[in-house]
């Protein structure tokens, strides 16, 4: 599901061993949760693991409240079609009374697949099934902005970024850090770097690049590729543009605990995110929320669902290497007053949407749909005494 939902099809396997044992999986959840759920509990299921538990636990529970919540993209019909269980993840998931998405589009790719694979047509976001309607809707997810904003100003955090700035003094750093992931577009920001120095040689010297690769899945013959990869062409380009005194690239493939990636991020100049594909990337607003001098400026990917939320950044393709690069260039130009200009807006945004608003948004939306499905079944009851009278 991972790398079709992200438009990887050529790493797509359809494998049956590997698909019974998610149903096997789904199925153990299914089992737990039955045994300890009340008729009127709230159950909410997480992401695409579990895109068959919806359904398991409507079977076994008819009344309880179940919302789902899906993570990653979700794809067009056109891709989403190549999946073999495709009417299955979906009739799991319609088990549900409230499906989210992170984005309107996410939301838009799945009815489309209802609607062409199963034949349920929708209506302002509600599938009305044989018994029962199920409402789709987009939440698009938020931070703990308090946390990361307060984190900025704690003693050990400055004293963390104080350190820092004294070993990066004289040089603009821009900031990448991402799980190691094909999806994250690591390569892709790497050769844009590359043809900025190329193309800018006035900035050798100038600026550091401070990459790190959070280690994930590396059992997997494409994520060891990609670390291979990405370490080669660190590599080249420290080769080709770094002199004496000087690297254009800091590397560093290891995790970093929340302070120090607190300081890192207020270390940096220019923060870029741009991920091939993304559901959301919480990262983008992290950096936001952290920056209470509203001086770093984000570089942001078209294709993370963080986009529609943060228009006032710079948007990019991608995929567009040169846009990346004219994008750098616009972002160690730009003045402190436009970089605290534009990040005023998000993190005003930022802070009135945050993590726990998005989940008291979601649940109460799930509250209100299964009233609004007892209605509905009354009403159907109504018609039928009517009609036989």
């Amino acid at each position: 599901m991972w790398p079709l939902c992200h438009y990887f099809t050529q790493f797509v396997t359809h494998d049956l061993e590997n698909w019974q044992i998610y149903k096997k999986v789904n199925q153990k959840f299914a089992e737990k949760v039955a045994a300890i759920a009340k008729e009127d509990d709230i159950v909410w299921v997480h992401d695409y693991h579990l895109m068959l538990l919806p359904k398991m636990l409507r079977q076994k529970l008819k009344n309880i409240r179940i919302g789902y919540f899906h993570h990653i993209p979700f794809p067009s019909y056109e891709i989403f079609r190549l999946l073999p269980s495709r009417k299955q993840i979906l009739e799991g998931l319609l088990g549900a009374d409230l499906i989210g998405f992170h984005t309107y589009d996410y939301l838009r790719h799945f009815l489309s697949s209802v609607q062409r694979l199963l034949g349920y047509n929708s209506n302002l976001g509600k599938i009305e099934l044989n018994e029962r309607l199920v409402k789709v809707d987009s939440f698009p997810m938020g931070i703990d902005f308090v946390k990361f904003s307060q984190a900025a100003e704690n003693s050990e955090v400055q004293n963390k970024i104080k350190t820092l700035k004294n070993k990066l003094e004289g040089h603009q750093v821009v900031l990448s850090i991402d799980r190691m992931d094909y999806t994250k577009g690591i390569l892709q920001r790497l050769q844009a770097y590359s043809n900025f120095l190329r193309k800018y040689p006035q900035y050798t010297g100038k600026l550091k690049f401070i990459v790190v690769t959070v280690p994930s899945r590396e059992e997997v013959e494409q994520y060891h590729q990609l670390k291979n990869s990405i370490e080669r062409l660190v590599s080249e380009i420290n080769g080709e543009f770094g002199i004496l005194g000087w690297m254009p690239i800091w590397y560093l493939h290891k995790a970093f605990d929340f302070k120090d990636l607190v300081a890192l991020y207020n270390v940096s100049d220019i923060y870029v995110v741009t991920p091939l594909r993304d559901g959301m990337n919480l990262m983008a607003k992290e950096y936001l929320a952290a920056r209470n001098d509203k001086k770093g400026l984000l570089i942001l990917s078209e294709m993370a669902g963080a986009a529609n939320e943060l228009g006032e950044t710079i948007i990019v393709n991608p995929n567009n290497i040169e846009e990346l690069v004219e994008a750098i260039r616009e972002a160690v130009s730009a003045p402190d007053e436009e970089k605290i200009r534009r990040n005023e807006i998000m993190r005003e945004r930022l802070a009135r949407y945050d993590v726990q608003r998005w989940a008291e948004d979601f649940v109460q939306k799930l509250l209100k749909m299964k009233e609004l499905q007892k209605m509905r079944h009354a009403n159907i009851l109504n018609k039928a005494r009517i009609e036989k009278i």
